[in-house]
């Protein structure tokens, strides 16, 4: 897998085949666990299925009418670009109970669907599809939704799925929420 500077976007490893149903369902199950603890805001248990190297990123892609011709969607820049580091402070500031916009804490639900899973040239790995539809409801009553597909890749360790690397891209052009303190 290759690791991303700051600068540049990582490149995924292209898929083999689809993998077989006993790890499908294996990592079916590992993301609906972490839907629930990113649900239940459980946070450091949610880093406990991170590798230490995890790269977890959403660039920013631009939209083009179909007679443009097509160089790059890809505008450059990034709505986060973390490594594990970046991670850990995120949960620690999150779990500070000093982020007023936490307070009274939100309500938030991952609803994760389309989940194809497919092997990789690495035995270890495997690329994950999926598309979450995420709702939060705020102080203020309104509901928050926000619905985006992610590429992941998953890495076998001591044996169990740890997420080693998110892409995450939104549906929407601009970010609709007033502040992003989740995670996708």
């Amino acid at each position: 897998m290759n690791q991303p500077d700051d600068f540049q976007l990582p490149t995924l490893p292209a898929e083999t085949e689809p993998s077989s149903d006993a790890v499908f369902l294996s990592l079916q199950r590992q993301l609906h666990l972490e839907a629930r603890l990113l649900d239940e805001l459980d946070h450091k248990q949610w880093l406990n299925l991170l590798t230490h190297d995890v790269c977890y990123f959403a660039p920013v892609f631009g939209r083009r009418l179909r007679n443009e011709q097509k160089t790059s969607d890809r505008l450059g820049g990034y709505v986060f670009n973390d490594r594990r580091i970046h991670l850990e402070m995120r949960v620690t500031r999150l779990d500070s109970n000093m982020v007023w916009c936490e307070d009274p804490v939100n309500h938030v639900r991952h609803l994760v669907s389309n989940i194809e899973v497919f092997d990789t040239d690495d035995a270890d790995e495997v690329k994950v599809y999926s598309a979450v539809d995420l709702h939060r409801s705020r102080l203020d009553s309104k509901l928050k939704r926000l619905t985006y597909g992610r590429t992941d890749i998953w890495r076998q360790q001591d044996g169990r799925w740890l997420l080693a690397m998110r892409c995450v891209n939104f549906d929407h052009n601009a970010t609709i929420d007033s502040n992003l303190n989740l995670f996708f």
